[in-house]
């Protein structure tokens, strides 16, 4: 691989930052592209799509059959077919497709370049104590009577580590007429480092100055070995403040999970249109939407407090995606399974209103329940099927029930207060995408 990436680079004169970050941000779009047209966000030609008023095929040929009192054959043969094409993978479980797509996208698109920029750092460490030792090394021939141009030349026989294919370009360079000065500038350009081209010139005019030269360049060494070890000293001491906040990532999956199974469950019959007046009818607490949101927020944490982390610890934002991909790619999993909503097969059922009032006085709690009946497309009752009601109207308006279950006979109910104005209500009850939905009239008492 590194042959092939140095042939390409040589050939079409390709730079790093070709193969980090533009070729993977290309990659991640068109990931998202065919992503979006696999999973039916984007439609191309005759292949599905929205209609006008932004409703999916699917859910167009689910509302042909709502409000229908009896089902010819034709008709539940066709529900069988939308059914079957929904449980492979319609409806709004593409939904949750998006977010997937989005992480993965951002994994694809960071990855290559934090892993780069991490290999390059740890080359760029092993490049600096190394010239070290080789200024050392230079030192100790100085201190021999060998100049430098020879001490360099020597030194390029042996084994320098690292850096030794860079000293030998050097020492061919002066082979070929080049100057000391100009051929070390160019090994210290190549290793790529700010330090070694600070002591790369202390090297080049102290061989040029008279006096004790070999003692200059030896106390090069041990001040650029102690700057090395202050630097690794520093980074040390600052990972303690990594690992805090990786901890407080953890601290906030952990939460979010213990909200998500035993806080938000027993918050369902909440009636959000309480506490807010502008609200219009009785809006149930989404649990599904509410774990989505969470699980928004912990994603989006992981990836900014990563490059926290990175700044924190290295100086620099870049060396914080490292950081980041870790977080996302290990809060992503926790929440798959902890956090977001698991996918679920509905059924296809029926919901048909049995008994309601038709009007009713406002402000005051109707005499009689609504009822629906909950059966499956042969009309036998289903049990144990949760339904969600709601109402909306010209104000707000209370249901005694946000959610029930239905008996052995399919019957589910609640009692509604109507709002405190006149007009129509609509009460609904809903399993999944499947709704019935009844209207009463609210008026004055006389």
């Amino acid at each position: 691989m590194k042959k092939l990436f140095m042939r390409l680079r040589l050939r079409y004169n390709l730079r790093r930052e070709v193969v980090t970050i533009y070729l993977p941000m290309a990659v991640a779009v068109l990931f998202i592209i065919s992503s979006l047209i696999y999973t039916g966000y984007i439609s191309i030609g005759p292949w599905g799509g929205t209609s006008g008023d932004g409703k999916t095929d699917d859910e167009l040929s689910f509302s042909e059959f709502e409000g229908k009192e009896s089902f010819s054959e034709e008709d539940l043969a066709e529900l069988m077919k939308l059914k079957k094409k929904r449980g492979e993978g319609g409806g709004d479980e593409k939904e949750g497709y998006l977010d997937d797509i989005i992480i993965f996208a951002v994994l694809i698109a960071i990855i290559p370049y934090s892993v780069d920029t991490y290999i390059q750092k740890r080359k760029l460490r092993r490049y600096e104590e190394e010239f070290s030792d080789f200024l050392f090394e230079i030192s100790e021939m100085m201190r021999g009577g060998i100049d430098p141009v020879k001490a360099v030349r020597e030194l390029a026989k042996s084994d320098l580590g690292s850096i030794t294919k860079h000293v030998r370009r050097a020492t061919t360079r002066m082979s070929f007429g080049r100057s000391f000065d100009y051929s070390m500038k160019k090994m210290a350009s190549s290793l790529k480092g700010d330090l070694i081209n600070k002591y790369t010139d202390l090297l080049i005019h102290a061989s040029f100055t008279g006096g004790n030269v070999s003692e200059i360049i030896m106390k090069a060494s041990e001040d650029m070995k102690k700057f090395i070890n202050l630097d690794r000293e520093k980074e040390g001491n600052l990972k303690m403040y990594v690992v805090i906040i990786y901890m407080a990532q953890a601290i906030l999956l952990l939460l979010s999970a213990v909200f998500m199974h035993y806080v938000l469950p027993n918050m369902e019959s909440i009636n959000i249109g309480m506490f807010f007046s502008g609200l219009s009818g009785s809006a149930p607490l989404d649990i599904a939407a509410t774990m989505t949101y969470t699980f928004h927020i912990v994603m989006i944490n992981a990836f900014f407090v990563g490059l926290i982390a990175g700044k924190m610890s290295s100086g620099s934002i870049k060396f914080g995606l490292k950081h980041s991909a870790v977080l996302m790619a290990g809060s992503y999993i926790v929440a798959f399974f902890f956090i977001l909503p698991q996918p679920t097969v509905i059924e296809p059922v029926l919901i048909t209103p049995v008994s309601y009032p038709s009007d009713g006085f406002i402000d005051i709690p109707l005499k009689e329940p609504i009822v629906f009946k909950v059966t499956d497309l042969e009309g036998n009752p289903k049990e144990n099927i949760t339904v969600n009601f709601d109402m909306t109207g010209p104000a707000n308006g209370i249901l005694s029930k946000q959610m029930a279950t239905s008996d052995d006979a399919g019957l589910v109910s609640t009692k509604a207060t109507l709002g405190v104005q006149e007009g129509i209500y609509k009460i609904t009850a809903r399993v999944d995408e499947y709704t019935a939905t009844v209207e009463i009239k609210a008026k004055i008492e006389e």
